[in-house]
């Protein structure tokens, strides 16, 4: 299963309830324990870093 980012930025909006600026997003499989799927991070300037997971689509949130 693959995901557009246009679907993705649709999961964050959705999920994490977050509707406001990014500075950058970046799809990327972070070679971290645990990160077992490629993410799209969504760098927001107050909120610190949203990760959406290519295959699972969830939502996680890192400050």
């Amino acid at each position: 299963m693959s995901l557009e980012l246009t679907a993705a930025d649709k999961l964050l909006k959705e999920k994490a309830h977050y509707s406001g600026p990014y500075k950058s997003v970046t799809l990327r499989w972070p070679l971290f324990p645990g990160m077992n799927e490629p993410y799209y991070i969504f760098n927001t300037p107050d909120f610190g870093h949203y990760f959406v997971g290519v295959y699972s689509q969830q939502v996680k949130h890192t400050v």
